[in-house]
């Protein structure tokens, strides 16, 4: 680690901060999309999703300075580094995608008040909760195709997703100036 030290951070801004930042632009235009009347599950769903975000970014700052710490302990000889190494990367992975709770709730909440509200397509709904439900399966860490299946099925359902919100997008009226 300690040789491809910006590589790792570089990879860790990607992950981390690229996709919260994404990820906070999506909550809130998802909500402002769905906000066509008071929704307990859809506040619920937002609230989790800017969690998840903050959880995002955290983890992006702890993996970076932890990074440099480790590094900096590893190249003075010190053999705390890898002691460090271990609670490093226990407690990121912890925080930033280890267990994808936060995520899979974000997901089947929206999921289920688009459903309630018939706002978006029955069938992404569907994939919403079923994938959703995977996020918030992988609490059990036995099972890592929970995992794959809910970073897959993520895939897919961003993707829809920007499809459908571009496409909201170009049907909402424009504004003028006066």
């Amino acid at each position: 680690m300690a040789e491809h030290q910006w590589l790792v951070a570089l990879a860790y801004v990607l992950g981390y901060f690229i996709f919260g930042g994404f990820l906070l632009i999506v909550v809130q235009a998802v909500h402002q999309r769905l906000k066509v009347a008071v929704s307990a599950l859809l506040n619920s769903a937002s609230i989790f999703g800017l969690i998840w975000v903050a959880f995002m970014m955290g983890s992006g700052m702890l993996a970076i300075v932890g990074l440099h710490t480790m590094v900096s302990l590893h190249q003075n000889g010190s053999v705390d580094s890898t002691t460090l190494f271990y609670v490093y990367t226990t407690t990121v992975n912890a925080l930033g995608g280890g267990i994808e709770l936060l995520g899979g709730l974000w997901m089947l909440l929206l999921s289920a008040a688009a459903w309630n509200q018939q706002q978006l397509p029955m069938a992404f709904n569907s994939i919403g909760i079923a994938v959703g439900v995977l996020g918030v399966l992988t609490i059990y860490r036995g099972v890592p195709a929970l995992k794959v299946g809910f970073g897959f099925g993520q895939v897919i359902w961003f993707v829809w997703l920007g499809f459908l919100l571009l496409g909201s997008a170009k049907d909402a009226p424009t504004a003028t100036a006066s």
